[in-house]
């Protein structure tokens, strides 16, 4: 799996959670960064991305981009 969340002018925090909404993994940037997370490995399944784009005063806009590759061998049921 593969989350890229910016924003040119907020933080932003990114937040991969199970089919509970349980946090899997939370990563959270400075202002005018990118979270990132790359080739986490997931069992088939439901999960959940959560991702916020703020600054002290104020929300603001952010783009997320995702990305999954099957491993070798899965098969599609």
């Amino acid at each position: 799996l593969q989350l890229e969340a910016s924003s040119r002018t907020m933080a932003i925090v990114l937040v991969l959670a199970d089919a509970d909404g349980r946090p899997i993994q939370v990563m959270e940037t400075g202002l005018d960064g990118a979270a990132r997370l790359l080739g986490k490995r997931l069992e088939a399944g439901t999960y959940t991305v959560h991702v916020a784009a703020a600054s002290a005063t104020r929300t603001g806009a952010f783009s997320l981009q995702a990305g999954f590759e099957a491993s070798p061998g899965a098969a599609l049921k």
